[in-house]
Formats: structure tokens, sequence, C-alpha cells
């Protein structure tokens, strides 16, 4: 049983460190590459882009922990929407940052935001609820 949790603790370590390698690869590809931050919008979309990668990193950088706490009914459609989200997110991004207002660029990613927040809570709440039965 222990050696169970030790593949388990390094399989999330490693998983970890890869959601934080991708979060610097993004990262570098908005403020060095595309300079995202001398548009307007440039900031609010830096913000969202590290909330973004905070849920990718604990989605599925934590999967084996969420996994066990929901179960696979519970944790797979959240895996799933965290994607759905990260690529709406990131494609209304590349569509926006150079020509939306700052305040504009911040409804629309809070809209996109509170959609996966409501699809993506009452799933986990319910798997959790499921999975302590």
């Amino acid at each position: 049983m222990k050696n169970m949790n030790r593949k388990g603790s390094a399989g999330s370590l490693i998983a970890l460190f890869l959601a934080a390698f991708l979060i610097a690869i993004l990262l570098v590809l908005m403020l060095g590459i595309l300079k995202v931050t001398d548009y307007d919008a440039g900031v609010p979309a830096t913000v969202f882009a590290v909330i973004n990668m905070v849920i990718l990193a604990v989605v599925y950088g934590m999967g084996g922990q969420l996994g066990r706490a929901l179960g696979v009914g519970g944790y797979a459609p959240i895996a799933g929407m965290t994607g759905v989200y990260t690529i709406a997110q990131f494609v209304y991004m590349a569509l926006a940052f150079k020509t939306a207002k700052p305040l504009t660029y911040i409804l629309v990613s809070m809209i996109i935001l509170f959609v996966y927040c409501v699809i993506v809570l009452p799933i986990g709440l319910n798997g959790a609820k499921n999975k302590n039965r």
C-alpha cells in the first residue's frame, strides 16, 4: 500500500512540474513573443491566462487526489470542461487582446469563467457527495 502512495505522489509531482512548465511557456509566449502587455487589454489577458493556468495546474496536476475524492464519474467531466474552458479562454484572448477595451475584455473573460464554474462546481459537489456514500 505504501508503494502505491509513493507512485501517486511522484505522479502528482511530475504533473505539477509539467503544469508549471506549461504556465511558463504560455507566459513567455504571451509576454515575450506576442507582447500582450503592449495593448490596452494586455494586462487583463495576462491575469485571466494566469487564472486559467492555475486551474489547469490544480485540475490536472492534482488529478490523482481529485480522482480519489470525486471518483472517475466526477473527475472526468471536470477535466474535460477544464480543457474546453482553456480553449475558449485562449481563443478569445487570441481574437480580442489587440482590439478589445480592457473592461470589455474583463467582462467577457469573467462570463467565460462564470459559465465554467456554473458547470464544474455542481459536478464536483455531486461527485464528492456520491463518492462519500
